[in-house]
């Protein structure tokens, strides 16, 4: 965040979107499943709202966007990763609790799950 304020013009935006788990219940689950997609820190809206406030930025604004309805399938399939890991993302889906599958609103689809995404976008001016 140092280098993003040091580079950004005066009076710049800075304009940040991250993936998000549903809520805090849901975090473990987000994590376990990415620690088999990818080398990533999970941050919450209210982390990266920090992130800015705490390196100084102004007019900090925040908004949460909600892909509805995603394909499981076609995440992973598009994903580039090996099959195994594939096979263990799509296993955890389908086996986890009954309050993993609200907070996503998973549905069953014959062989996918449709799941509601959720994003931050956070943007601060320098």
């Amino acid at each position: 965040m140092n280098e993003i304020y040091r580079v950004l013009k005066p009076g710049g935006r800075f304009i940040l979107c991250e993936g998000n788990p549903p809520d805090r219940y849901s975090l473990p689950f987000y994590e376990s499943i990415f620690r088999f997609k990818e080398d990533r820190i999970t941050f919450l809206l209210d982390d990266l709202v920090n992130l800015l406030v705490h390196r100084g930025f102004k007019k900090i604004t925040s908004r949460t966007v909600i892909l509805r309805q995603v394909s499981m399938n076609n995440w992973l399939e598009n994903s580039g990763l090996p099959f195994r890991n594939i096979d263990i993302i799509r296993k955890m889906h389908y086996e986890c609790d009954a309050g993993i599958q609200k907070a996503y609103n998973m549905t069953v689809l014959d062989d996918d799950i449709l799941m509601d995404w959720k994003f931050s976008v956070v943007s601060g001016i320098r």
